[in-house]
């Protein structure tokens, strides 16, 4: 899966394991996906927001996310999602095909926060945004993204991405592992904000994050273990976020398939 990042100033946190089906952020709606401009290109998208964003402690504020391709007006447009909470991922919008600004604002008000500019969605692109810090650090705030449009869906396994988002200069180096099964994908140790993509049989894993120096994924993990499920022909995305490494914690996802 291809990560691309679409502003300097920020950083996601975020680690994609093996996700089991979870739960989404049910305020969000995708009729109220603003409409202040028309689609610069024909054709729709997909866009899903996950925030995980904390400048220090957890939890994050709550936001709204506007997603305008022209100049974003708030208390005048519609956000595409009201009351976004720290440690959520919102279902997946269908929105014109364009170049977007999207806008973070705190809850409720028009005190921006972060606006980004040049967005690109394509026609029938698909894209989880990650609002998170930039980076281990500085608090700054950032917007990257995942794009699961070209991720290949196999009938004979399921696809999972690990990605690390974690900001934490201790938490680097770390393994993604399953209990009795060793390290997951060669071993490769993953930094703040790097990820890793996998393919395993369907079936039901305790999954962890482990340190840097546990070359065998046997040890205590950092984040977990959780009893994660997954099915063959899927994909998935979950989240590892946080900044205590007493409160570390996953948001898992499934990755919707996209259709081209």
């Amino acid at each position: 899966m291809k990560r691309k990042w679409l502003a300097l100033s920020g950083g996601l946190l975020a680690i994609v394991l093996f996700g089991a089906a979870c739960g989404s952020n049910s305020d969000t709606d995708a009729s109220e996906t603003s409409t202040t401009a028309a689609a610069e290109d024909e054709g729709s998208a997909k866009l899903r927001v996950a925030h995980i964003y904390s400048a220090d402690a957890d939890p994050g504020p709550t936001v709204d996310v506007y997603a305008s391709t022209g100049e974003i007006e708030a208390g005048v447009d519609s956000p595409a999602v009201s009351n976004l909470e720290y440690g959520t991922i919102t279902d997946y919008l269908e929105v014109p095909a364009g170049t977007y600004n999207i806008g973070v604002y705190a809850a409720g008000t028009t005190d921006e926060v972060k606006t980004f500019e040049g967005v690109e969605l394509a026609d029938s692109a698909q894209i989880t945004a990650i609002a998170e810090r930039a980076s281990t650090s500085s608090t700054d705030f950032s917007l990257g993204t995942v794009d699961e449009g070209s991720l290949e869906f196999d009938d004979a396994k399921a696809n999972v991405t690990a990605y690390h988002g974690v900001p934490l200069d201790a938490a680097n180096g770390v393994r993604i592992g399953a209990v009795g099964a060793g390290c997951l994908a060669d071993g490769a140790q993953l930094n703040f904000q790097d990820d890793a993509t996998v393919a395993v049989p369907g079936g039901t894993y305790q999954v962890g994050v482990f340190g840097p120096d546990d070359t065998t994924c046997s040890g205590t993990a950092l984040i977990g273990p959780a009893d994660l499920q997954v099915e063959d022909g899927s994909a998935y995305l979950a989240i590892a976020y946080g900044n205590d490494p007493s409160s570390l914690a996953l948001l898992p996802a499934p990755i919707e398939e996209p259709t081209s």
